[in-house]
C-alpha cells in the first residue's frame, strides 16, 4: 500500500511536471509570438514614417522649385520695369520742342507755292 501510495504520488508529480512543462512552452510560443507581431508593427511603423518623408521631400522640392520660377519670373519682371524706367525718364529728360519751335519747323518744311 505505501508503495503504491509512493507510485501514485510519483505519477502525479511526473504529470504535473508535464503539465507545467507544457504550459511553460505554450507561454514562450506566445510571448515568441507577441514579439514578432510588435517587431513587425514597429518595421510597419517605420515603412509609413520613411514613406511620409519621402513625400515631404518630393513636397519640399516641388515647392523649392516653384519657388525658384516665381523668383526667376520676378527677376525678369523687374529687369523689365528697370528698363522702361529708364527708358521712360530719358525719354522726359529730352528737351520737347516749344509750339512755336513746331510752328517754325512746320513752315520751313512746307514748299513755297510759286
Amino acid at each position: 500500500a505505501h508503495s503504491e501510495a509512493l507510485a501514485r504520488s510519483a505519477a502525479s508529480k511526473q504529470a504535473a511536471a508535464a503539465a507545467a512543462e507544457k504550459n511553460a512552452a505554450a507561454a514562450a510560443a506566445a510571448a515568441e509570438r507577441e514579439g514578432a507581431r510588435r517587431v513587425a508593427e514597429a518595421e510597419e511603423r517605420g515603412r509609413r514614417a520613411e514613406a511620409r518623408l519621402a513625400e515631404e521631400r518630393a513636397a519640399r522640392a516641388a515647392m523649392d522649385r516653384g519657388v525658384g520660377y516665381a523668383l526667376s519670373n520676378l527677376a525678369s519682371y523687374a529687369s523689365a520695369l528697370r528698363a522702361a524706367t529708364a527708358s521712360t525718364r530719358a525719354q522726359q529728360q529730352q528737351p520737347q520742342p516749344q509750339p512755336q519751335q513746331q510752328q517754325q519747323q512746320q513752315q520751313q518744311q512746307q514748299p513755297q507755292p510759286q
